[in-house]
């Protein structure tokens, strides 16, 4: 008796296993159910098509074959194939696959996927743990620091904002009220994301804590030293953060300040129309410095004297080194031409919307260049002449 087969039978056993192999591998790397249950439908289909193929691939040669023989290659194959269909369900169910030294290579083959599915399943997990524990620490940054914030306060506006480059960042800023006026601190880990947030919500906790001692501790020096004390690592020369801590008497006119490594605020003048008209830098009154600390760079402390309707301006360095489309930084310049004009109103939503007015230059001039560096602007919106009088 002869039987005859298509020379194309042999091809499509072997597309089957293929199809099942693949099929094996989509319900093992979809944890949904949907994704199993294409998966188990993927290796049915595809272990059909190895039995289809199978059988035609005993009658495919084109001489005579013993119908015996060819009953007991058949029932061999389908023996092997009903193997692998049990291995493919149990790599489906996610059951752990053994491969016997008499498995066939469709079987071994099953295994190796099997194999590497679960190397891709433990590094998925690993994947979704530290996404979990970025947004922990997201959550956290958010909730302890100040990202946007507004108060009034004896005569006093203050409206800030802090965009971080990454999920978190290393920029932080607080303030704190008491009765002469308001303490201001706003410092810069050094680099952005987790360990800088790590660092500024240190920093922002050793200010919360002395805070709860009183108000003769709300004093830039001690807030300097808290800060150090928090984030500062044995074994390193300087501290992995600038600071500038300010206080405000609004009645007194001073500004009190320690600066450790921070870039100076703007003191932007307005006329009586609320107009800004002129900006410059506290740095530039050098004759103000009482002393200096030395660790290995300078930590300088000073007084400034304040005028009415004032308005302070202070930044991290992310703001002015904002790079735009041709390379060149945001800079201090362009900071100053942006207050000058601005018409601010002594109210804390004027004062507002010059925050969020030069934030948008600061956008506007970068382009769609990405953020590489956290920004944080702080206004400070001091009463104009009559204002402070009433």
């Amino acid at each position: 008796m002869a039987a005859h087969g298509g020379s194309g039978v042999p091809g499509l056993a072997i597309a089957g296993a293929a199809l099942a192999l693949m099929g094996a591998g989509i319900a093992v790397a979809v944890g949904e159910l949907a994704g199993r249950a294409g998966g188990a439908v993927a290796v049915a289909v595809g272990v059909a098509l190895v039995i289809v193929g199978m059988r035609g691939a005993v009658g495919a040669s084109p001489g005579q074959v013993d119908l015996t023989d060819a009953r007991v290659r058949a029932e061999d194959a389908e023996a092997q194939l009903a193997l692998v269909l049990a291995q493919a369900e149990r790599l489906v169910a996610g059951d752990v696959l053994t491969a016997p030294p008499e498995a066939g290579a469709v079987i071994a083959g099953l295994h190796r996927v099997r194999t590497k599915m679960d190397e891709m399943i433990n590094a998925r997990a690993h994947i979704v743990a530290t996404e979990r524990d970025l947004d922990h620490a997201r959550r956290m940054y958010r909730q302890i620091l100040p990202l946007s914030s507004a108060m009034e306060h004896n005569g006093l506006c203050v409206a800030g904002s802090s965009t971080p480059a990454a999920e978190t960042g290393g920029d932080w800023w607080t303030y704190r009220k008491v009765a002469g006026g308001v303490v201001l601190v706003i410092g810069d880990a050094t680099g952005h994301g987790v360990h800088s947030a790590m660092v500024g919500c240190a920093a922002h906790g050793a200010v919360k804590g002395i805070a709860t001692l009183g108000e003769h501790t709300l004093t830039p020096r001690k807030m300097l030293d808290a800060v150090h004390a928090a984030i500062r690592i044995p074994g390193m020369d300087r501290a992995a953060m600038t600071l500038f801590t300010a206080q405000l008497d609004p009645t007194a006119m001073q500004l009190h300040y320690m600066n450790d490594g921070h870039v100076f605020p703007l003191i932007a003048r307005r006329d009586a129309d609320g107009t800004i008209t002129d900006v410059a830098s506290i740095m530039g009154d050098r004759g103000e410095e009482l002393s200096e600390d030395s660790t290995d760079f300078a930590v300088r402390q000073g007084s400034h004297a304040l005028e009415p309707g004032q308005v302070l301006v202070f930044f991290t360095d992310g703001l002015i080194e904002r790079a735009g489309k041709d390379g060149r930084p945001f800079g201090q310049r362009r900071l100053s031409q942006a207050l000058v004009g601005a018409s601010v109103p002594h109210t804390l939503v004027a004062l507002q919307a010059l925050r969020d007015r030069l934030l948008s230059k600061v956008a506007e001039f970068a382009g769609d260049a990405p953020l590489e560096d956290d920004v944080t602007l702080v206004l400070c919106s001091l009463a104009p002449a009559a204002a402070a009088q009433a």
